[in-house]
């Protein structure tokens, strides 16, 4: 506990905003980029992961004011809690503010890819016949898990257990 509260006190609040907002700005800039070449996972983590980061400055700021808290010497004391304090907020105000900003434009149709169209377009009645087929058989497949007479379904294991 001391080794990471040592460590803690050597952090200085300027370099931790410094080094959260580039690193929300590295992934703003990278989601944009990948929404364009159609890298789907990361783009639908992006919002998550620019909060997520937001979050993380806010309780390392909060952290960061009260390592340098003593109550005996209050006036002495206000200083590095209003940094760590500043750092809270500008992190959190970063972070949700970004994701939103991502969102907004992660809507617009210029940052859509126009591939993906192009296979919407190109979809034939013989493929969208064979995905429904294939739902069908997944239903009749789920609908024989949940009732029927043999214990091995759900309603069985609810007649076992009642």
């Amino acid at each position: 506990m001391e080794i990471l509260k040592s460590l803690l006190r050597e952090f200085n609040t300027d370099i931790v905003n410094s080094a959260i907002l580039i690193t929300m700005a590295s992934i703003f800039v990278q989601g944009l980029w990948f929404k364009k070449a159609q890298q789907v996972e990361f783009v639908e983590y992006v919002p998550i992961l620019l909060t997520t980061m937001g979050i993380f400055g806010t309780f390392l700021g909060i952290v960061l004011g009260l390592l340098e808290f003593n109550q005996l010497d209050i006036e002495a004391s206000i200083p590095p809690l209003l940094n760590g304090l500043k750092t809270a907020f500008i992190t959190s105000l970063a972070g949700i503010f970004s994701s939103l900003i991502f969102k907004t434009l992660s809507t617009f149709s210029y940052l859509k890819p126009k591939q993906v169209l192009d296979i919407i377009y190109r979809t034939t009645p013989e493929a969208i016949l064979g995905v429904i087929q294939a739902q069908v058989v997944e239903i009749k497949l789920l609908k024989d898990a949940l009732v029927g007479n043999e214990e091995s379904t759900l309603f069985g294991q609810l007649r076992i257990t009642t």
